[in-house]
């Protein structure tokens, strides 16, 4: 599709982007107006290469690689893995796309939404070309950053139960946000009730309460910058999966949100493919690899895939039975059809509503669920279990095809976790069972939180920030979201530079003994994460009723009040009964001594034979 050869003084790098006819047809099949991941890799030739690597996810929930953008890394660069920028990703996209062409219908290759990870150059590239773009966070990479930032600011707390408190309590509240809450103003509630919460517990008088707040607090005040603003919040939390869902028209639950297809393709890549042509352990030249994929590789791919789908339509043809929903909403619905003889057609409105998200019935199972991403080639028996998922809707006339399962992730050598298997990941890491709550109820303390002097959050006219008023839930309103996309990437690029500002300012006052020279250079945000200040966020709901713990799966520290510091009283003790003594007595002691003073030398038989009872007493 592009070549650039590598000249000295007028080229500073080798650039190569390839796509097989088939490839093509692929990406304009499943990947135009659609979903599309994007990541890199490098270390798969002896060359200084980076590679990064579009995908698409086809009908049967498999992911195809459609396009290899490959440049070399300059001569001057120290890290091959860090040797790019944004303009040079806008650069290989734009010869990528320009050579794409035009479709049937005169249109040029659109992207609608884009996965990848906390690269910000990768989402800077993408805007560029797309600026209607939605943007997804790798949820598999934000959980990951969460938990350093729980190993990292829990220090304060001891070791032991005390700790593991502080981590199932927010570890309940990182998963309702990565899982259950859709609407901004019940995030920002959630973390506010969080910050009265540990704020209440450190003017308990015990000094294990103190030091938990002071690690709750030192993690909060790390999380605030993930909630300050809504464009950013929209890139990783459920609210912008619904965005996403309406702007591919699928579901909620055909969303791909992580990275785990891409990664999976990236590990066979070095591990499989490329096995059989190694020399010792060493990768092929560059020229070799490219001849390879071109030649091998790829069409073995293409070829593997076209084999499995035609064995699963030959098998899904033999089942003499009726053929499974693919939905969990379509299932529920089919049974309470088999249920009822009769429904009017307003009971039949009602139908079809899940109770919960699906994929939660294997968070509460505690372990974790892997599953074939569809990539493997592997032998099916009859009759055939095989899952796929068809991203069209469901069609209430025809019969379903597969049951659908929300997995996507495993492969021959290496293996990814999908959306639920990473919520149980995090359960195994925080040592507590999933969350069992509902994202419309709100738990916390009964506090009227005020705001507090703050920088308010960046809003524009494309993303409706919610007020105070609490409004019933409507239908999701796509918004604009090239101005939103702008405000998250620069929001992000904002964090990462105030991420090594706060490492310059702890490394100086490591070095300094006084800190009145610094303080001029040190924003509100800095000195806050500086001292484990969070701040309250300045939307916040009504207060509700309701206890820290919904049910009994959730873990309570303690109840903490808000009024001043005051002494508390002792509990009554409980009186034990008196335990029998075997040893001497003190009256016994004393009526032995009087005899042994009453006797004369003149009995000394007798009183030989006393001090005998005397020791044996002793």
């Amino acid at each position: 599709m592009f070549y650039q050869p590598h000249v000295d003084r007028v080229t500073d790098r080798c650039i190569l982007i390839f796509s097989t006819p088939e490839q093509q047809a692929l990406a304009w099949k499943y990947g135009h107006n659609n979903q599309v991941l994007m990541d890199g890799m490098f270390g798969v030739c002896t060359a200084q290469v980076l590679i990064f690597i579009l995908l698409v996810i086809d009908n049967n929930h498999v992911g195809i690689p459609v396009a290899f953008l490959i440049f070399t890394a300059r001569k001057e660069a120290k890290a091959v893995h860090a040797d790019y920028d944004h303009k040079i990703l806008e650069d290989v996209l734009d010869k990528w796309k320009a050579a794409m062409g035009l479709n049937d219908a005169g249109e040029p290759f659109n992207i609608a939404v884009g996965n990848t990870d906390n690269d910000i150059r990768e989402r800077y590239a993408l805007t560029k070309h797309w600026p209607s773009i939605h943007l997804i966070l790798s949820l598999f990479h934000m959980w990951q950053s969460w938990r350093n930032g729980l190993n990292r600011y829990l220090k304060p707390a001891p070791k032991g139960p005390a700790r593991q408190e502080i981590q199932a309590h927010l570890g309940q509240l990182l998963m309702r946000l990565l899982k259950n809450i859709t609407e901004y103003k019940e995030a920002v509630h959630a973390y506010n009730e969080e910050l009265a919460f540990f704020q209440g517990l450190g003017r308990q008088n015990d000094d294990i309460s103190r030091k938990q707040s002071k690690a709750g607090l030192a993690f909060l005040a790390y999380l605030f910058d993930y909630l300050k603003l809504c464009s950013f919040w929209l890139s990783w939390s459920p609210g912008g999966v619904l965005i996403a869902a309406e702007c591919l028209g699928v579901p909620v639950q055909e969303v791909i949100r992580t990275n785990n297809h891409l990664e999976s393709f990236n590990c066979r890549l070095k591990k499989k493919f490329f096995a059989h042509y190694m020399h010792s352990g060493w990768f092929p030249r560059v020229d070799y690899w490219v001849l390879l994929m071109i030649t091998r590789v790829i069409p073995d791919f293409l070829t593997a895939r076209e084999d499995r789908q035609k064995l699963t339509d030959y098998y899904r043809n033999m089942q003499p039975a009726d053929e499974i929903p693919r939905l969990f909403d379509d299932k529920k619905m089919l049974r309470d059809l088999d249920n009822d003889d009769e429904l009017d057609d307003d009971e039949s409105a009602h139908d079809g509503q899940p109770d919960g998200q699906p994929g939660l019935e294997a968070l509460y199972t505690g372990g974790l669920h892997i599953s074939d991403d569809g990539n493997s080639l592997t032998t099916c028996t009859f009759p055939c279990t095989c899952s796929h998922i068809p991203r069209t809707h469901f069609n209430a006339e025809t019969p379903p095809e597969t049951e659908f399962h929300d997995s996507n992730s495993f492969l021959d050598d290496g293996f990814a976790l999908d959306s639920d298997a990473i919520m149980c990941d995090l359960s195994d890491d925080i040592g507590i069972p999933p969350p069992s709550f509902d994202s419309g109820s709100s738990s916390g303390l009964s506090l009227l939180l005020d705001p507090v002097v703050l920088t308010p959050c960046i809003n524009h006219v494309d993303i409706n920030i919610p007020t105070i008023e609490v409004s019933p839930p409507g239908p999701v309103q796509v918004p604009s979201t090239t101005l939103s996309n702008e405000q998250a990437i620069i929001y992000q690029e904002c964090l990462t530079l105030e991420d090594a500002m706060l490492d310059c300012f702890r490394r100086l006052l490591m070095v300094s003994s006084h800190s009145a020279p610094f303080e001029p250079h040190m924003s509100p945000a800095v000195r806050g994460r500086l001292t484990n200040t969070p701040l309250l966020l300045p939307i916040s709901l009504p207060p509700s009723p309701s206890a820290l713990a919904s049910t009994s799966r959730d873990v309570v520290i303690g109840s903490v009040d808000n009024c001043a510091p005051h002494l508390q009283p002792f509990a009554l003790q409980k009186k034990e009964q008196r335990k029998e003594s075997h040893g001497i007595r003190l009256l016994d002691c004393v009526e032995v001594t009087d005899k042994i003073g009453h006797f004369t030398l003149d009995n000394a038989p007798n009183n030989q034979t006393t001090m005998d009872k005397f020791s044996t007493y002793s």
